[in-house]
């Protein structure tokens, strides 16, 4: 850019700019109502990362953003599982709106393996909500942190 008249480096810049600007603020806040059980803090995650990667997934399944959530899994269940059969394995997520996440005990069962027991509330239309109490697993693969399913149905041929 040197050898532009300083005119055009100035457009450029400011082009730059609005464009890095814009950029930031269409991004989506993935992040989701999470309440903690009276036993428990905000504070026992064992990875900040494990935690913001918790909420994007969630937030992804239950916002449609399938191709989103199955890149939060883990590598093996995507070599396995293409990611036509994991949307219609999940399609129905869609139709609940995700009220919030309970989370009860967050447990280190290895330096790689974290278990969330969780309640899942969701809410279809005005019906009452629905609480899904479950275990979420998340394995860490390559410094960075997967979903886990465990659900021979989907990891079937």
């Amino acid at each position: 850019m040197f050898f532009l008249k300083s005119g055009y480096k100035f457009a450029i810049a400011v082009s730059i700019s609005v464009v890095l600007i814009c950029g930031c603020a269409t991004s989506v806040d993935k992040r989701i109502s999470m309440v903690y059980a009276q036993n428990i803090e905000y504070r026992e995650w064992p990875d900040r990362i494990l935690e913001k990667r918790f909420q994007e997934y969630w937030f992804n399944l239950f916002d449609g953003r399938v191709e989103d959530a199955y890149q939060i899994e883990s590598p093996y269940l995507r070599e396995m599982v293409h990611l036509g059969k994991y949307n219609n394995y999940v399609k129905h997520t869609t139709r609940n709106k995700l009220v919030n996440v309970e989370i009860q005990e967050i447990t280190k069962e290895t330096d790689s393996l974290i278990s969330v027991s969780c309640t899942i509330r969701t809410q279809v239309g005005n019906d009452k909500p629905v609480n899904t109490s479950i275990i979420d697993r998340w394995v860490y693969v390559g410094e960075k942190w997967y979903h886990v399913i465990n659900d021979p149905i989907l990891l079937s041929n």
